[in-house]
């Protein structure tokens, strides 16, 4: 059976990636069971008619890495989302015949059930993609070779056996009331047991507020700073790779950075609230199941 889907990119980098693995997870199950699918991109939240939205403060990031993106038409696209019409919106909220919602924890139904025509989520969970993580890797490489300024700090910490990557999100999380939960007590908690585990640590510090974390973080003396205005946030994510050990906040965007990098004995430390006002069982399966990995 041949089949083609769509899926909806939606959100910041990290969320695009997990979309991204779920489409890849989808054409892997099929291809187990024999069949084919060909799975079609919807970017219609970044850009209709050609014309990226002003107004948003999201961009398609998918482009920047080695994806494979072919893109849906947008009338094809909502036609997928809309079969009925206006009505759609009425009836997608009783039937789930031609949506999905947006799914955020592991549902091993929507690998093995007949298929939709339109996917809209955010599957954040490895689950997924298991078994093909080889293939995420290549897919998840950086097209465009790093700035000298990025190249460099790339190579000073990958010659550092001890670096461990710090990363604080703050802009749009700060005062929301959802998404706002990673505080100093999560920090200095983060950071005693990183330095229980990995006593002449080193840390590499990320944020897209830079200036807030030097003047309010409580840091070691010899951290090293490595956001700053002439390094993009693409680039951060590739050096973040180079760590060989992670702090992260509930960031998709930090998620990544972590689980991109090579280091087989790697050490992630990760909040255990994703999340203030979603159901904790809808991120429970946000953080792998690893010896590598600790929620805390």
């Amino acid at each position: 059976m041949h089949k083609t889907v769509i899926v909806k990119l939606k959100g910041g980098m990290g969320n695009q990636m997990f979309q991204y693995a779920f489409s890849r997870a989808l054409i892997a199950a099929a291809k187990g069971r024999g069949d084919t699918v060909h799975v079609d991109y919807d970017i219609t939240a970044y850009t209709s008619n050609g014309r990226v939205h002003a107004d948003t403060l999201r961009t398609f990031d998918l482009q920047k890495l080695s994806c494979e993106i072919p893109l849906a038409s947008e009338r094809s696209a909502l036609s997928a989302r809309t079969p009925y019409g206006f009505a759609s919106n009425i009836l997608r909220r009783v039937l789930r015949k031609f949506f999905t919602p947006d799914i955020i924890h592991y549902d091993k139904r929507l690998l093995t059930t007949p298929y939709r025509k339109y996917y809209e989520g955010y599957w954040q969970s490895e689950k997924y993609f298991k078994g093909i993580e080889a293939e995420i890797r290549k897919h998840f490489t950086f097209r465009d070779p790093l700035d000298p300024v990025a190249q460099a700090m790339k190579e000073k910490i990958e010659n550092d056996p001890y670096a461990v990557g710090i990363f604080f999100r703050r802009t749009d999380y700060v005062g929301h009331s959802d998404l706002d939960v990673c505080d100093e007590a999560y920090y200095s908690r983060a950071l005693a047991k990183m330095h229980e585990l990995v006593p002449n640590m080193h840390l590499y510090v990320m944020s897209d507020d830079i200036e807030w974390v030097k003047q309010h973080a409580k840091l070691p003396e010899d951290a090293t700073y490595v956001s700053s205005p002439s390094i993009s946030y693409i680039e951060e994510m590739e050096i973040s790779t180079a760590c060989k050990h992670h702090i992260i906040p509930n960031s998709t965007f930090a998620w990544w950075g972590a689980w991109l990098s090579t280091n087989h004995d790697k050490i992630i430390i990760a909040p255990k609230l994703w999340s203030k006002s979603y159901n904790d069982t809808n991120f429970k399966d946000i953080i792998p199941e690893s010896k590598n990995w600790l929620r805390i």
